[in-house]
């Protein structure tokens, strides 16, 4: 038996391109030697279920989540407690299941996932919402615009991800996921432009390529759920109205990003941390749970949860 019962999980999916950090406007190119740039990237995932403990499965029940990269170097989204010891691997659908995908967004409470979206993340009542939203240019001076929206019931493809998960000092395990979006484009010649909404096409392809190649293991994923980072610099919170304060009590922390995340994992403030940089503030825009970060060099090094009320 693990040394766990009823326990906290968290999704971090860190954005690459082509193994480094993802950002919009960086050049790359896929393995048909195409060049392309990204200068819009979001996705839905949905039905997520976690493996654990011998094959186990435990569904996530009533999440969505809208991943937009580019806002951060990683998304985090908390996925509920369970009574779980070890953490085998994560299974998640790109897109919205068919029973919800063709429900009103106008339904949904504001800032909801499944909220109207600007830009638009839904098709229309017959054809649901986009499961990607993939743009950029391309070309060799990357002058021809590509967009693929891909969509549609028959595209709802499941992703299994073998893996383990970290125990970090928050107390929460961290399932921490790669997820390389050059290999979106894998086996499509974008060079001249390709412009595919819809449920075929390359549209089709790029949302098989999700399925396929996306998605890997983390490299910094450890292979015991009780090790426990002890790293971490020493952090230190406190609140004045609505105003988060930081206080960084270690110094020479380099290379690294704090984080403010809302419960859901959706990033709302993020701030590079300078060497010997002593403090930092976020404003917090309405009473609720807050997730504080610190990452360095795309490695989750500190968590803690924050209560403004």
């Amino acid at each position: 038996m693990g040394l766990f019962a009823q326990q906290e999980i968290q999704l971090n999916i860190n954005h690459l391109l082509n193994g480094n950090t993802f950002a919009f406007g960086v050049s790359a190119n896929n393995n048909m030697a195409s060049n392309f740039n990204f200068d819009r990237l979001q996705y839905y995932i949905s039905e997520i279920s976690i493996k654990h403990d011998g094959g186990q499965l435990v569904p996530v029940t009533d999440t969505w989540f809208l991943v937009n990269a580019g806002e951060a170097a990683t998304s985090s989204f908390n996925l509920g407690s369970f009574n779980i010891s070890e953490i085998e691997g994560i299974i998640l659908h790109i897109g919205v299941e068919e029973a919800t995908n063709h429900l009103d967004p106008s339904s949904w409470a504001m800032g909801h996932p499944l909220a109207p979206q600007f830009p638009s993340m839904h098709w229309g009542w017959a054809s649901g919402y986009r499961f990607i939203a993939v743009e950029g240019m391309a070309g060799p001076n990357l002058t021809n615009v590509f967009e693929l929206h891909g969509l549609g019931d028959s595209n709802y493809f499941t992703t299994e991800i073998d893996l383990s998960a970290t125990l970090m000092n928050d107390g929460v395990l961290h399932i921490n996921v790669d997820a390389d979006y050059a290999r979106i484009l894998e086996n499509l010649n974008v060079n001249s432009g390709i412009i595919s909404h819809g449920e075929t096409g390359a549209a089709q392809t790029a949302l098989e390529n999700y399925r396929d190649y996306v998605f890997t293991p983390a490299e910094n994923t450890t292979t015991l759920v009780n090790e426990i980072t002890t790293a971490a610099p020493l952090i230190t919170t406190s609140l004045n109205n609505n105003k988060l304060l930081v206080n960084l009590a270690q110094t020479e922390i380099a290379n690294a990003q704090l984080i403010l995340t809302n419960i859901n994992g959706q990033c709302l403030s993020m701030q590079n941390v300078n060497a010997y940089q002593t403090s930092a503030s976020f404003n917090l825009p309405h009473n609720g749970m807050y997730i504080l970060q610190l990452w360095q060099v795309n490695k989750l090094v500190y968590s803690t949860k924050v209560l403004f009320k």
